[in-house]
């Protein structure tokens, strides 16, 4: 059945991670029951409140949601909870290399595995699933440029594989037969920021998508062209891209701000 129901799932869904996520759901749920009914479902949001965030609540809702659809189930389901908005932790080029990577060597076995990772993350400004499900044979390394498929929105774009780092990822591909570029899946990157995080303990909370945040600002303020920055970030309204470097945006102001000139009388 659930076999049938990721097939239902890839053919009614644009985004192969959310695929991934509703189908780990009802694996997990699965593991605490054989039935499918409102007194399972309830038991196993509940637990899911008690035990983890607000977005991990929503997002099993939604999938129990599709589930319940595929199965002509009569299932209700609560409203979503409130997810506290938080602000977008990124870092700058200084902060990557001299702050964070040199760091990498005693955290990590595989260290230069995954400072090579960390920079392409950077560098290309892609999403996480985007990273772990890429091929080899998406990058033209004569053009150094990558081909990303059916991304989120079911779209075709096209990023870029800066010249930084271009050699040594030429190089990395043929230290294994995999078939995608890095050979791992989502845990691998989860587990990377985890121990940013924790071993490291870091002045700031990163994540995958701190990174496409932080390569968007280091594009911008080296070209402030926001037309080619939505392009290379696949966003469809460009509101979207220009979240990414309000942050940017404002400090710039400030500047400005700063640079009056007022003189306090007694």
């Amino acid at each position: 059945m659930l076999s049938n129901f990721e097939n239902h799932l890839k053919l009614h869904t644009d985004s192969t991670a959310t695929v991934e996520r509703y189908t780990q759901v009802l694996i997990d749920f699965f593991k605490t029951t054989t039935e499918f009914s409102q007194d399972t479902v309830n038991k196993y949001l509940t637990d899911t409140i008690e035990t983890k965030s607000a977005s991990s609540v929503n997002i099993a809702i939604s999938a129990f949601k599709k589930y319940n659809v595929f199965t002509k189930g009569d299932v209700e389901f609560p409203k979503y909870r409130k997810v506290a908005k938080s602000i977008k932790a990124t870092v700058n080029r200084d902060e990557i290399e001299i702050e964070i990577l040199p760091y990498f060597d005693s955290i990590f076995i595989d260290s230069k595995k995954r400072k090579l990772l960390f920079r392409f993350m950077m560098l290309t400004m892609c999403r996480k699933s985007e990273i772990y499900s890429l091929k080899k044979e998406c990058i033209d390394f004569k053009t150094n440029r990558i081909n990303i498929y059916h991304a989120k929105g079911n779209k075709n774009r096209i990023v870029f594989l800066h010249r930084s780092i271009a050699e040594d990822i030429k190089q990395f591909i043929t230290t294994h037969n995999a078939e995608t570029v890095f050979n791992i899946n989502a845990g691998y990157i989860e587990y990377m920021f985890l121990q940013i995080n924790n071993m490291l303990n870091y002045k700031k909370q990163l994540s995958a998508h701190s990174l496409r945040h932080a390569g968007a600002l280091h594009f911008y303020e080296t070209t402030h062209d926001l037309k080619a920055l939505q392009e290379i970030l696949g966003h469809s309204d460009i509101s979207t891209t220009e979240r990414y470097v309000r942050g940017y945006e404002l400090d710039k102001i400030q500047e400005q701000y700063n640079r009056i000139k007022y003189k306090k009388g007694k």
